[in-house]
Formats: structure tokens, C-alpha cells, sequence
């Protein structure tokens, strides 16, 4: 289970941040393994409102093989009224996901899903790559992200 003080802390940095963004992706890599040896990875939006939907690359070092990561609840979490999908290939793993109407991510911290990595991916730093957000009328608004284990 991903400690609170981690989620805390990546809200806490997100918020103090002196740049002003309209969406903040937060990923949060839990610190040791499950009973299954496997390591949790959490997504999370902070929003303020704005997002109707996403894309970005997760990438880790060095190739991924193909399977090794479980992404059946990439996106368990996404609001009503939104679909997406998540792919893993040996570069990293894609996200997508958008809105059925012109509707929006509520403001506040929005949960996204989880991954499960391998044992063997635990160590694994991840970076977030071509991070795009838009509004409700397709225009790319400002974000970040911010990695944490």
C-alpha cells in the first residue's frame, strides 16, 4: 500500500509550486512490494477543473518486457462519463483518456488508477513523457507532473 505521507508530501510540493498549472499528473511509487512481490504504482490528477482529457508515456529505464507490467486498473478510477485506455510497450507504458461530452475532472485530487510492477521494476525511476491535457474544447492547457517514490 502507497504510504499517505508520500501522497501527502507529492500534494503538499504540487501546491507549493511557484508555477501556476491548470493540472498536475502525479504518479507515486509505493516503497516495498505486496505479498505477491509485486509494486504498486498510483496516478493521480491534482485538477482545478479544466481537464476533459490526457495523454503521456510512463517510462522507466532501460526496455520494459512486454506483459510485465499489470495494467488492467491503469484507469479504474476515472470518473463517470470519461474512457481511456493505457498500453504497455517495451519503451513504456501509454495513457490516454477523454471525456464522452464536454465534461471535466472535478477540482481537487482525482484518482486515476494503479499499476503493478514487478519485483524486479521496483527500483526502476519512471519519467513522464509528451504530457498533453485539454479542455472541453480541445485546447492543450498548462500542466506538470511530478514523480515520487
Amino acid at each position: 500500500m502507497i504510504k499517505v505521507t508520500s501522497i501527502a508530501a507529492a500534494v503538499l510540493a504540487v501546491a507549493c509550486s511557484p508555477a501556476v498549472f491548470a493540472a498536475d499528473l502525479l504518479v507515486t511509487q509505493a516503497d516495498a512490494s505486496n505479498k505477491s512481490g509485486r509494486v504498486s504504482v498510483s496516478l493521480d490528477i491534482a485538477s482545478s477543473g479544466e481537464v476533459s482529457g490526457f495523454q503521456f508515456i510512463l517510462r522507466g529505464e532501460g526496455e520494459m518486457k512486454p506483459g510485465s507490467v499489470d495494467t488492467s486498473k491503469c484507469l479504474a478510477d476515472l470518473p463517470k462519463g470519461f474512457s481511456g485506455g493505457c498500453r504497455q510497450n517495451a519503451d513504456g507504458i501509454y495513457f490516454f483518456a477523454l471525456a464522452s461530452s464536454k465534461a471535466t475532472l472535478p477540482s481537487g485530487i482525482v484518482s486515476l488508477g494503479t499499476l503493478s510492477l514487478p519485483a524486479e521494476l521496483a527500483k526502476t525511476q519512471f519519467v513522464v513523457d509528451q504530457l498533453e491535457m485539454i479542455n472541453a474544447e480541445a485546447e492543450v492547457i498548462s500542466s506538470s507532473n511530478q514523480v515520487v517514490r
